[in-house]
């Protein structure tokens, strides 16, 4: 009788000749069939090689061979994929942050090879670059997300997403613009970009929201400007208030225009206008200032009128209380609230001293 030819149990695996060279075969946790050559013409390699993925398999450290071919630049593709997808605002800014510092980095670096350590020197190099921690975090949040969305993908692209560190922000701007200043940068600006100050110092809408305002969601009548859903950045609408004076007027002069959008420039919607931005604020001596100050100048402003904080972040577009308290400013206003009522609380205590030491105190009568 001839030898008897041994089986190996379901699930075990299995070694094969592909010419002179011996292949294992193998399921991964996911349950997918996975191929890998042994690099050998002996077949104890390929055992001995089929032994160490089970190993693998079976302790939750085996990282997919298949799709061997994604890389870091791939999985950064799937943020991109799914920014378009849910029409995110910032994708031109995800875009540029991946061509610019990631791409060039470790975009070709497969997605199973990166480690924590090739944030770390991404992060080391970064700051020799004299990049802001904030700046970093936001470009490694690009490749944290995108090695997330490739664990997600059937068959996932791989098992493990590896810790990726968020560094600490101490970026917690403090910057408001005084009304001499307004004016002062007001004069300094060129003509279209007035009425942009305007509107971002009464209603604390972001840049890019504002930009694309549009006519048609003016309702003059009512004095109020409809936000839609894709304009603003929480994707939630709202409306802003046009006040009397100087940002109605602006409202009556692009709409006696005829214009498309509420602020333009030589009859197209204005795109970016960092450039004289930054012109205007040096000439104006105010070198420091950011468009988001405005936002806070706003904010501050409706605040100290006496406005509930939930109609101020529904005119500014804020979702969370969390994002006003970040600007410090209603911290502010609680400090000079409980200072007012300390001095308050002061001086009648002083008033009573003064009033018991000359014998008319509430429990003296006056002799």
């Amino acid at each position: 009788m001839g030898k008897e030819k041994r089986r190996r149990t379901h699930g075990s695996g299995s070694v094969y000749a592909r010419g002179k060279t011996w292949w294992i075969k193998y399921y991964n946790a996911t349950g997918e069939r996975q191929f890998e050559s042994a690099k050998s013409s002996v077949k104890a390699d390929a055992e001995a090689l089929l032994r160490i993925r089970l190993g693998e398999v079976a302790a939750g450290t085996h990282r997919l061979l298949q799709p061997a071919a994604a890389t870091v630049d791939d999985c950064m593709g799937l943020v991109v994929a799914d920014y378009r997808l849910h029409r995110k605002t910032s994708l031109s800014d995800v875009e540029q942050r991946i061509a610019k510092h990631l791409k060039p980095v470790f975009g070709w670096l497969k997605a199973s090879e990166f480690t924590t350590k090739h944030a770390e020197i991404y992060i080391r190099d970064r700051r020799k670059a004299s990049a802001a921690d904030a700046t970093i975090n936001r470009e490694l949040a690009i490749v944290r997300r995108g090695l997330k969305l490739a664990a997600r993908q059937t068959p996932p692209w791989i098992l493990h997403v590896p810790y990726v560190p968020q560094l600490r922000e101490d970026n917690v701007r403090t910057g408001f613009l005084a009304p001499s200043q307004y004016d002062a940068l007001k004069a300094e600006l060129p003509s279209y970009l007035r009425p942009v100050l305007c509107f971002a110092c009464n209603t604390g809408l972001r840049r890019g929201a504002l930009l694309r305002l549009r006519l048609d969601q003016v309702d003059l009548e009512q004095s109020l400007i409809w936000v839609s859903m894709a304009q603003a950045k929480n994707r939630r609408g709202h409306a802003i208030p046009i006040l009397a004076g100087e940002m109605r007027g602006y409202v009556e002069m692009a709409l006696a225009g005829h214009k498309k959008f509420l602020f333009e420039r030589d009859g197209q919607s204005i795109r970016s206008f960092k450039t004289a931005w930054n012109n205007a604020t040096q000439r104006a001596g105010l070198p420091d200032l950011h468009f988001h100050d405005l936002r806070r100048t706003a904010i501050r402003d409706w605040i100290a009128t006496g406005t509930q904080e939930e109609t101020v972040m529904a005119i500014s577009g804020h979702k969370t209380r969390s994002m006003l308290t970040r600007y410090n400013i209603l911290e502010g206003r609680d400090i000079q609230m409980a200072a007012q009522r300390r001095q308050e609380h002061d001086a009648a205590v002083l008033a009573d001293q003064l009033g018991t030491n000359l014998g008319t105190g509430p429990n003296l009568k006056p002799s």
